[in-house]
């Protein structure tokens, strides 16, 4: 948005972009109009006219002041406009104009005619200043001793150097702007006061001293204004609005927080960040996946993705890797296979919007039903180009460790089990047979996963332009080892393009942005992790001394031979887009969208048998096997629009109306091969014995709609917005393929009210806002309305045969959420602090599950909409603080916070589905369905449970308590100090939540496992102690694995993983210039995942139990600007 600046305040006079409805369907006459559309988009930018070519104006108005005058001015030519704040009460006088085409330098001689006001025209930037009557003097007379120059340097509170502020002398006329570079030139006398002022910026006033006369040199630091919020924008997609006139729920992460972690997957650097989303990491590997909601579940069965939208190109969050080929990554959250975002440099991302109510995704229709992520990469900046080049390096370690039993500890549990079971150990028990000894006591945890991993970080840029055309490019380049033993490491890099270009009369603009990576994860294709918590302390040692595996570990496999099972991966990913805007009128703007991404995967696991068994038992290669999987996806997207603009005395009114048209092809195939003639072959699927194909996919997705917006704006004060959508997807039935979506939006800022200036004048701004719509959800399989049938191992003659596996379904329909938010919305004391209150409640219905079918059909289910409906509520907060202020210190406070609540509402015939034992009416849908657990049998040392229907038989009818898993609360707390050319900033995330207890995933108390310390507390037959059940010998009594295994599902499963996490820490130090050069510095150190606080007996509360645990990372680096 253009701005017009008077002294250090900005007037918004610019046009926001704006959406309205369209059909579907392209009739052709709409074909036409799109092809006239093109040739005139064309035409325009082969006329697009020179640098300082004059411009004119039309002006028709009674009674208009000079704010509006020149706010007029600025959107038919781009001219911005400064001056003194001492002028405001000239730029209020009001004037009549009637004038057409004429010349800008003419109308301001007519303005200011007899107007004691003089102007300097300087490229694009109209200084205004007041006209100055010399006074006489007698001849040799010298009044005054001529002024001194003086040169400076502008730049911002990080060292930035800030072209185009304002520079002037107080009670004179001297005025002028900065260079390209920050720098200016001035004229002053000792005692001067000189007032530097830039948009969005905080006013300088500086008083001119003999020293710096003398010094000839000066350097002002700008900080940001404390009402910056007045004009910061936030994109919501389609179009952009100003924060404080939005009347939806848009949450959004700036670059400087995302730069401030180091993180490989820009996924990690929102986690705590944005109230109401809902981002847990897989496991601590390179390439692991994230689970990503925002507010809550909304589909039983269906995706609950976000749509994922970068630079206007849609990004699906659906991995494209092979869970039987990267079993590794695949992690009891159900998340599986490669992460496609860690392909996103997070290093590349200007900034990250997070839609989430129905005003902000109803525009984006059935994509938009589990919310809207946005990523917009960085820009070119005018002015001088600048140059960029920095290089980091670091380690990173698990974050945490499990606490184990120790040798002690562990032989104590083993020699409980066997005296419980009234045996002694055999040959086959060496950990307590006395093989191994009962003096070695190892730390697993230290030896298979507490490898420091090395990282480092190299990337160069080249800024610049001017303010027509400006381009960014840049390289980086990172790469990564791991914590596991061996040579494993993981590579990426990747570039950015960026260049935006528009015309001089600011009706054409052209902006083309291009993202391309390409990475090389060379990992163990196993989590050695699981081994490293249950292998026993007393365990000889894995390695001989001469290097070679030790194979001597009685039935316990030896878990560096996996090292030898390898996982390869290359992953490439391309991802651009085109815009083209032409402004035909006034208040009237066309808009044409081109986006292309292109992901491909290339990954490949070995399991060479030679490698991985006992040399002594003769293992051939004619058992190794290998998997691999070879994926790509294509998607293109085209989205014409029209933004219409107009002011109504004090109202104001946006339109828009577009189209969307995406189509995304996916195709893969995944093969294995079993027997080699060697082991060195393994990688050559062609010299394998066998080989097949385990899938094959070529998969097609189309989506087309018209989507529209109406924005209402009275005064600043009542705005109303409605968002209105029709989708058709491939992925429904021709009688079902489109569907309708809309929403309404309002808000009041009663803070502009004028009886609240009276009554409450230290609440500088109050708003409240409510929105009300629908959205929609495709996110199923594709074709899943069709029969589908698959080749088989069946043979019919001379080929193979062809056999039905899922049923037709032709009147499947779409998912739909309705959506409702009411917030409030403070700032107080001149936003010094800010704060935000929703409340939100999100129904989805018309659900997509299984249906159980006969027997008689040949299936055993079908997919329909059945009528069931979720809710999701809750409350989230926000608090900004401006705790300090002052020149040289600064200190600032940010908290979020969010109560989700989950619940299904209904769900028609639910005691004969698929889903009777899992899903409770009126309860979340993350609940088990639990034996109540009555205490421990001190007779016999096993837990016990109640049978509720007193039959002897325990069933789901006795699961009649209930337990809940997920997330109940989570909060985020962070602070930014600055001290000069300091900067200190840390966050701390909270997240209350449930999970099963680790006995759920470490087995038996007794067996030959290591097992958590907190298991110490176990029963012993005939004492009336211990929390937990006695060890025992499952070959030796089965009871012992019956009630350990009932108690994974009764009340003593759940378990609290609360947990405070030092999230991020960043210190840094700027040095705006070394020495006399022009080159600035700027040094670092920040950390990720400093500091766990828990009482969850795992190691990470985040990840799962048997999973490898987010790790503690620390870099430090350097940068150069010149």
């Amino acid at each position: 948005m253009q701005k017009t600046a008077y002294g250090s305040w900005l007037f918004p006079v610019g046009i926001s972009k704006a959406p309205a409805g369209l059909g579907i369907r392209l009739p052709a006459q709409m074909l036409r109009i799109m092809r006239m559309l093109s040739f005139l988009l064309f035409v325009a930018f082969l006329s697009v006219k020179a640098e300082g070519v004059a411009q004119n104006v039309s002006i028709n108005g009674k009674e208009l002041t000079l704010k509006q005058v020149f706010a007029s001015v600025e959107k038919q030519t781009g001219y911005v406009v400064f001056l003194n704040q001492d002028m405001f009460d000239e730029i209020s006088r009001k004037v009549s104009l009637q004038v057409k085409d004429m010349p800008v330098p003419s109308l301001l001689d007519l303005l200011f005619r007899e107007r004691p006001i003089e102007y300097i025209i300087q490229g694009k930037t109209i200084i205004l200043s007041t006209r100055i009557i010399p006074v006489a003097k007698a001849p040799g007379l010298v009044l005054f001793a001529p002024p001194k120059p003086v040169r400076g340097k502008v730049t911002d509170e990080n060292g930035q150097a800030l072209a185009g502020a304002s520079i002037s002398v107080k009670n004179a006329k001297t005025v002028g702007i900065t260079e390209a570079d920050g720098s200016f030139s001035v004229n002053v006398d000792e005692g001067d006061v000189i007032v530097i002022s830039y948009v969005e910026h905080e006013s300088k006033e500086i008083k001119i001293t003999a020293a710096m006369i003398s010094s000839g040199m000066i350097s002002v630091s700008l900080n940001k204004a404390l009402a910056e919020l007045n004009e910061v924008k936030v994109n919501a997609g389609y179009y952009t609005v100003k924060a404080r006139e939005r009347t939806g729920s848009i949450s959004k992460v700036s670059t400087k927080t995302i730069e401030q972690q180091p993180v490989t997957n820009p996924l990690s650097a929102l986690a705590g960040r944005v109230p109401g989303l809902e981002i847990v990491q897989a496991s601590g590997q390179v390439g692991a996946g994230f689970k990503v909601q925002i507010r809550g579940q909304n589909s039983i069965s269906s995706g609950n993705n976000p749509l994922m939208i970068i630079d206007g190109v849609p990004f699906p969050l659906e991995s494209i890797g092979s869970s039987q080929v990267s079993l590794h990554l695949v992690s009891g959250v159900g998340i599986g296979a490669i992460s496609p975002m860690n392909s996103i440099n997070p290093q590349d991302i200007e900034s990250i919007e997070v839609l989430k109510d129905a005003d902000a995704t109803a525009i984006y229709g059935s994509r938009g039903s589990n919310g809207v992520i946005l990523i917009t990469t960085k820009k070119g900046t005018g002015g001088k180009t600048k140059y960029e080049v920095g290089y980091s390096a670091g380690f990173s370690k698990i974050s945490r460790r499990t606490k184990l039993m120790n040798t002690e500890q562990y032989l104590q549990m083993r020699r409980e089990a066997f005296a419980n079971e009234g045996k002694t150990p055999g040959a086959a028990d060496p950990d307590v047979n006395g093989t191994w000894g009962d003096t070695k006591n190892t730390d697993w945890q230290k030896e298979l996963a507490g490898n420091t991993a090395r990282r480092s970080r190299y990337y160069a840029s080249i800024s610049g332009g001017t303010d027509r055309t400006r381009l960014l490019l840049k390289g980086t380049y990172e790469r990564e080892t791991t914590v596991f033993p061996g040579n494993l490491k993981y590579g990426r890099g990747s570039g950015l393009v960026n260049i935006n270009h528009r015309s001089t009369d600011n009706k054409f603009s052209i902006n083309f942005s291009a993202m391309y990576s390409s990475d090389n994860n060379n990992a163990i294709a196993v989590d050695l992790y699981r081994y490293a918590l249950s292998l026993p302390p007393n365990t000889p040692d894995l390695l001989l001394p001469d290097g070679s595996l030790n194979w001597d570990l009685g039935s316990r496999e030896n878990p560096l031979r996996n090292l030898n099972q390898r996982y390869e991966s290359h992953a490439k990913s391309l991802n651009t887009n085109a815009t083209i805007e032409y402004k035909f009128l006034e208040n009237l703007t066309a808009k044409v969208s081109a986006g292309y991404s292109d992901y491909r995967l290339d990954e490949q696991r070995i399991f060479p048998y030679t490698l991985l068994f006992n040399p002594g038992l003769n293992p051939s290669s004619a058992s190794s096997s290998t998997y691999a999987n070879i994926s790509n996806r294509g998607n293109w997207n085209f989205e014409p629009q029209l933004n219409f603009g107009k002011d109504f005395g004090r109202s104001r009114i946006e339109l828009l109306a577009g189209m969307s048209f995406q189509k995304s092809i996916t195709s893969g195939t995944t093969r294995s091969a079993i027997g080699f003639p060697s082991d060195y072959l393994i990688y050559d699927f062609k010299a394998a014995l066998t080989s097949s194909i385990y899938s094959a996919d070529d998969i097609k997705y189309a989506y087309s709609a018209g989507f529209g917006r109406i924005n209402y704006n009275y005064d600043g004060k009542y705005i109303l917005n409605l968002t209105a959508r029709r989708d058709a997807s491939s992925r429904f039935g021709p009688e079902n393929r489109s569907a309708n979506f809309a929403a309404i939006g309002g808000a009041w800022i009663f803070s502009r009210e004028k009886f609240i200036d009276r009554l409450l004048p230290f609440l500088n701004f109050g708003k409240l806002r409510a929105s009300y719509g629908t959205t929609g959800n495709d996110q199923i399989a594709d074709y899943s309305y069709l029969s589908v049938y698959a080749s088989g191992q069946e043979k019919y003659q001379t080929g193979t045969g062809l056999g039905p596996v899922r049923f037709e379904n032709p009147v499947l329909g779409w998912e739909e959420n309705k959506k409702l938010e009411i917030a409030l919305e403070l700032g107080l004391f001149n936003d010094r602090i800010t704060t935000s209150v929703a409340w939100f409640r999100n129904r989805s219905g018309n659900q997509l599950l299984s249906y159980p079918l006969p027997s008689i059909t040949g299936f055993n289910n079908v997919l329909q909409n059945i009528g069931a409906l979720i809710e999701n509520s809750g409350w989230e907060f926000e608090l900004n603080t401006i705790n300090i202020d002052k020149k040289n210190i600064k200190w600032r406070t940010y908290l979020n916070a969010s109560i989700p609540r989950n619940k299904l509402l209904s769900y028609p015939d639910l005691a004969y589905s698929t889903n009777a034992s899992k899903y409770i009416v009126g309860q979340p849908l993350d609940i088990l369905r639990l034996y109540e657990f009555t205490g421990i049998d001190f007779n016999t040392g096993l837990y016990t449970f109640k049978d509720v229907n007193k039959d002897g038989v325990y069933n789901i009818v006795d699961r009649t308590q209930v337990g809940r898993l997920g997330t109940l609360f989570t909060g985020g707390m962070g602070n930014q100090f600055t001290f000069k050319n300091w900067s200190f900033d840390f966050f701390f995330q909270y997240v209350q939540q449930n999970k099963r207890f680790v006995s759920a995933y470490t087995g038996v108390i007794g067996n030959m496992s290591n097992l958590p310390e907190v298991l110490t507390d176990r029963s012993i037959p005939g004492a009336k102690t211990g929390t937990y059940q006695r060890a025992g010998i499952i070959a030796y009594s089965p009871a012992v694995l019956t009630a350990n295994t009932m108690s994974y599902s009764s009340t003593l499963s759940p378990v609290s993983a609360n947990y405070v996490k030092l999230r991020n820490l960043s210190l840094a130090y700027s040095i705006p210039e070394l020495g006399k050069s022009s080159i600035g510095c700027k040094l670092f150190l920040q950390g990720q995942n400093l500091l766990t606080i828990s009482r969850y007996p795992g190691a990470d509360p985040e990840t799962e139990f048997n999973y490898l645990p987010t790790l503690r990372t620390i870099t430090f680096g350097a940068s150069l600007i010149f």
